[in-house]
């Protein structure tokens, strides 16, 4: 239970962040989530989602080399 605590509060910081570091943080948190299976790209906030969508091709097309 102090594992997911602490997650919870980590990912509110990271959504909390105004940089460029937490966009990146981000979009790599919602790609993973993705890629996991955890989660759709609809479930992604507009905002994020063409950005999410290019990471994740971008890696699609690194795991192929």
């Amino acid at each position: 239970m102090i594992l997911l605590e602490t997650l919870k509060k980590l990912i509110e910081e990271v959504l909390n962040m105004n940089s460029e570091t937490a966009k990146a943080t981000r979009l790599t948190y919602y790609a993973t989530q993705i890629e996991l299976g955890w989660i759709t790209l609809e479930r992604v906030p507009k905002r994020y989602r063409d950005d999410v969508a290019k990471l994740i091709e971008a890696n699609q097309g690194l795991d192929n080399e």
